[in-house]
């Protein structure tokens, strides 16, 4: 960058480098779980209402929730009676995260 300052016919100017970088992801939570946490046996994962938020080391944070990979994947089918738990993973640039919630199934009658 050029930065020029003129006063009474005199001119000065100066040139200097700006890097911007970019924030470093330190973590992933899910801040809002999904609308669905109980399920009957058989039913299928519905991720509907979740939120998954980034955290950068410059306190910013972001919604990635649709840049998540999900294990099980929604539309799965839940046959584990009892809690499961649903892995969370997102990556960006050369950093992995992964976090997890639960989901309760209950045993079809």
């Amino acid at each position: 960058i050029t930065v020029s300052y003129t006063e009474n016919d005199i001119t000065k100017t100066t040139t200097f480098t700006v890097v911007v970088e970019s924030p470093t992801l330190e973590s992933i939570s899910v801040t809002t779980q999904p609308t669905t946490t109980t399920y009957t046996e058989g039913d299928t994962l519905d991720l509907t209402g979740l939120v998954v938020t980034a955290t950068y080391d410059n306190e910013s944070s972001s919604d990635v929730t649709s840049n998540c990979v999900f294990s099980p994947t929604a539309g799965s089918t839940l046959s584990t009676v009892g809690e499961n738990v649903i892995s969370v993973a997102y990556a960006e640039s050369a950093t992995a995260m992964v976090t997890s919630f639960s989901v309760t199934v209950n045993a079809s009658e």
